[in-house]
């Protein structure tokens, strides 16, 4: 059967990649990786970034154009820091009107900033601005007096910063009221344009041409009784920056807040004992004959799926190869054809000397990990993990590159031996950790496939789920990647949804696990580690800057290992 093209499952397929590609532009271009693009907004660490500018929202639909001159926008926002910005900035509560105009003008005046040799960069930002210019003039908005205001203003903004005219159909529209601001407005307009390259100076001027347009926008609502004296309409012109992260999504988002108990432990993670805490082969608790059965369970259901495992393990070796190329051996028995020597099969049947081989080819110096959570909501997906970790060590064969599967849990529910000992201490206040620690090696890196076939099927064993400590098992994952030694390390993360560990909150306080994970992921993350977050039926962005979404029942599609492949970074190596 046909999936079309417009069925819920292939628009959120769309989105997703739209924000994978918008998300790479922004890293890339404003150099940090902390930033991520999910649900039309930009992230950073789990908190959603204000938009800058009523021109760089965008709406269900849009194309690669639109998301990719975002992008560009958000970046140069984001490489255009000063101080002085917000030192001049009006207060968002008692000026809220005067404060979206200011935070547009500084938008405007940073993409103008977008150097000489990012032609891209540029082109994207103009034509952008113009196709939001054209879509505002045909608009209705551009029929109310206010609409009309905001519009003329901001445009002639963008053509001081840029140096270029609005379209001839747009001066039209303006141009009685341009000529009725220029007596009030024109000083500040020229001020503006003079000092564009002087930030505190550039500030002062649009903050105070901010609040004189908020100001006349105030005076025509309320004598056009649109509005009560000393209110304002939230919704009017869509103008208002959005404060909150977005509701409107394709999965859940996984929750996330701050922690006071991390904040009073000075942000620094604390474990009340390490005494019952356990690293195990989880094999070695599960009977072999019941092991053996879920390993014929899982063959079974690798055989039905019929995945293009091969194709899926040259991709894998493509993402993480080292392309150093220093030529060829040419006039070889095997390789590449070589097709100046074409003739020669011609001339001579017999001719095996027709091809050519890199005299280096790409070497893999990687290590990659896959690391579960075995939380008790992952039960009823126990089959899924199983195949998914089976299908990923049979990639990392074909790549040849080293591949572990951990998993992590806790030893019992709600804190077990851990809890009861800080119960016996006198339950001393922001304790940390009080948690029996599990951490289960399915299959080790020196650890061929083969050795690790029947360990894997370990994860069908459901006793073992329990409760999740997940930024010390991505801690772990990491620490064991800086032993084996590689150039390159990737973790990709599976689960379901966020931190969990029914004591250790109840101890502290809910979102005490959330802040340690993102601490962790943002420092190993510093420290060169690739971390991929993929949520089952989950958001993850809150706590994975690089995360993908799978639904459950599309886990085990290979579009869906495509998918996760396609955030793998690609690395430019020495030569």
């Amino acid at each position: 059967m046909t999936v079309s093209t417009h069925s819920p499952q292939a628009l959120a397929r769309r989105q997703q990649r739209l924000d994978m590609l918008a998300a790479a532009a922004l890293r890339a271009l404003a150099g940090d990786k902390t930033l991520a693009f999910r649900l039309r907004h930009a992230w950073r660490q789990g908190a959603a970034l204000l938009w800058m500018a009523p021109h760089l929202r965008s709406e269900e639909g849009d194309g690669l154009a639109t998301y990719r001159a975002i992008a560009d926008g958000l970046a140069m926002r984001e490489t255009s820091t000063e101080p002085a910005h917000d030192a001049h900035a009006p207060n968002e509560w008692q000026e809220p009107l005067a404060r979206v105009l200011y935070e547009w003008f500084w938008q405007l005046r940073a993409e103008s900033l977008a150097p000489e040799h990012w032609p891209g960069v540029r082109a994207n930002l103009a034509a952008h601005f113009s196709r939001w210019t054209l879509a505002y003039h045909d608009s209705l908005l551009i029929d109310t007096e206010l609409g009309l205001l905001v519009f003329s203003v901001v445009q002639m903004v963008w053509s001081g910063m840029n140096h270029r005219s609005p379209p001839d159909v747009v001066q039209d529209t303006m141009e009685a009221t341009r000529a009725g601001m220029a007596p009030l407005l024109g000083g500040f307009f020229r001020e503006l344009v003079r000092s564009r390259d002087d930030a505190p100076r550039f500030c002062a001027a649009a903050a105070a041409l901010a609040r004189t347009v908020a100001g006349k926008m105030t005076e025509a609502e309320e004598a056009a009784g649109q509005l009560p004296k000393g209110r304002r309409d939230p919704g009017n012109f869509f103008l208002w920056l959005d404060r909150d992260p977005p509701h409107e999504q394709t999965l859940p988002l996984a929750a996330a807040g701050d922690s006071r108990s991390w904040e009073r432990q000075r942000r620094q993670y604390h474990v009340f004992t390490h005494e019952f805490d356990r690293e195990l082969h989880p094999a070695s608790l599960v009977r072999p004959a019941l092991l053996a059965e879920y390993r014929r369970l899982l063959d079974q259901h690798l055989h039905a799926l019929n995945l293009p495992v091969s194709r899926l393990g040259r991709a894998l070796g493509r993402r993480l190869a080292q392309p150093r190329r220093h030529g060829w051996h040419f006039e070889q028995e095997s390789g590449r054809i070589d097709a100046r020597h074409l003739p020669r099969v011609i001339t001579s049947p017999e001719e095996r000397h027709i091809f050519k081989r890199e005299a280096d080819p790409p070497q893999v110096d990687a290590c990659l990990t896959v690391l579960i959570d075995i939380s008790g909501s992952m039960k009823t997906h126990a089959e899924t993990v199983a195949l998914w970790a089976d299908i990923w060590c049979r990639m990392a064969a074909v790549a040849q590159v080293p591949i572990e599967v951990l998993g992590f849990t806790t030893g019992a529910w709600n804190g077990g031996q851990a809890r009861r000992a800080w119960l016996r201490a006198g339950q001393p206040p922001d304790p940390g950790r009080v948690a029996e620690r599990m951490h289960y090696i399915y299959k080790s890196a020196r650890e061929s496939k083969a050795h690790s076939r029947n360990a894997i099927a370990a994860l069908l064993k459901l006793d073992h789920y329990r409760e999740g400590l997940d930024g010390e098992a991505v801690q772990w994952a990491c620490q064991r990647q800086v032993q084996h030694g590689a150039a390159r390390r990737v973790l990709l993360v599976f689960s379901d949804g966020c931190p969990m560990e029914s004591a250790t909150q109840g101890a502290n306080d809910e979102f005490y696990l959330d802040n340690h994970l993102k601490e962790v992921v943002a420092r190993e993350t510093a420290s060169g580690a690739q971390i991929i977050g993929v949520g089952l039926g989950l958001d993850l962005a809150p706590f994975y800057p690089v995360s993908v979404s799978l639904e459950p029942e599309e886990v085990l599609l290979a579009k869906s290992f495509f998918e996760v492949l396609a955030h793998i970074d690609v690395r430019v190596w020495p030569r």
